[in-house]
């Protein structure tokens, strides 16, 4: 479950902080590393756009839809990925898509950005690993500009922030009294812009909550209060929830960090 060794994360310049989560980069040089590199990418509420510059890879650029399930990654041989893991509904900024079509799915970035994602690959590819975050925030900003805004949907980022500060908790009615927006209206800016509904979401959210304060703890997890702190109905229930989204019991989730 933990992070592959050659993978790290990069910050966006402030100005992309509203949309953008992290840039993040991962390379292998070999069978060795790939063995060392297989992991799994549990769901986050994110969505992401790969462009992958390992030799046979010919100029792939791919869009990751939010996931409800996690995601082996077994990478083979050598491998040079660049990626930019946007917030929920940070990608509508740049592109015209339906989320909710890519929910645990993935497809071409030329399908939503024509030629513009072939030559932003190539211009990526030419220039090398330490100038890559710069040309990339110049395009994200270009394709941006075109869309009107940098920044997600405000109300779609209010309900996004409640649900991220209450660690999940958070009442629906609560959320469509604060945003001023029926359950279906919710319901369906959700879907559209991040891909799954407000109660998928804060699910996730309570997921992502509990499962990074016990990969905190030092490896000692009572997980009975653990359960309690999160609002669970019982420990039963958040293990329910990590095989769903980690596809592994609790304590199995802490073993293979």
């Amino acid at each position: 479950m933990s992070s592959p060794p050659n993978y790290r994360e990069l910050s966006p310049s402030p100005r992309f902080a509203a949309a953008v989560e992290c840039f993040w980069t991962s390379a292998s040089s070999g069978p060795a590393d790939a063995v060392a590199d297989a992991h799994d990418v549990l769901p986050d509420g994110c969505m992401d756009v790969i462009f992958d510059f390992s030799p046979a890879a010919d100029g792939r650029a791919v869009v990751i839809g939010t996931m409800t399930r996690p995601l082996a990654v077994e990478p083979h041989g050598t491998s040079d990925l660049l990626g930019v893991r946007f917030r929920p509904g940070g990608l509508p900024t740049l592109l015209r898509l339906d989320a909710s079509q890519l929910t645990d799915e993935q497809a071409e970035l030329a399908e939503f950005w024509g030629t513009h994602a072939g030559e932003l690959w190539e211009r990526l590819a030419e220039a090398g690993p330490e100038r890559r975050i710069q040309i990339l925030e110049a395009a994200l900003a270009k394709g941006a500009e075109k869309r009107g805004s940098l920044s997600p949907d405000p109300v779609l980022s209010h309900c996004v922030g409640r649900i991220e500060a209450c660690a999940g908790n958070v009442r629906l009615s609560d959320l469509e009294r604060s945003s001023g927006l029926g359950s279906r209206q919710l319901e369906r800016r959700f879907l559209q812009q991040i891909g799954v509904g407000p109660k998928a979401f804060a699910r996730i959210a309570r997921f992502k909550a509990v499962a990074g304060a016990a990969g905190s703890s030092g490896g000692t997890v009572r997980w009975s209060a653990l359960a309690y702190e999160y609002g669970f109905s019982d420990q039963a229930h958040l293990s329910r929830e990590f095989r769903t989204f980690a596809g592994v019991t609790p304590v199995e989730y802490l073993r293979q960090r």
